[in-house]
């Protein structure tokens, strides 16, 4: 039953150490330029990467589209409140 409570306990620094030999490993493996450049190319030619560009463009337009919305209605409103206040109407022009 010992043997077991130290291998419990010992068993998060064994990892730690195991993890840390493995980053090191690893750490020193990189994908060359030539790879990266290539899969850039590729992903700029794909169907879901012009998709997704296509749709953050519509999603900009809508917002641009809501935001003179917005501003319109907010001119109308101020201006017939201006309009109530002095007492004018569209009728009396």
């Amino acid at each position: 039953m010992e043997n077991v409570e130290t291998m419990s306990a010992s068993e998060p620094a064994n990892l730690d150490a195991f993890a840390g030999e493995v980053a090191g490993r690893l750490s020193p493996v990189r994908p060359n330029s030539f790879f990266r450049s290539a899969l850039k190319e590729r992903l700029a030619r794909s169907k879901i990467y012009a998709r997704r560009k296509a749709a953050g463009a519509l999603s900009v337009i809508w917002l641009i589209a809501a935001l003179v919305a917005v501003v319109v209605g907010e001119l109308i409103y101020l201006a017939a409140s201006g309009c109530r206040k002095r007492g004018c109407s569209i009728a009396q022009r």
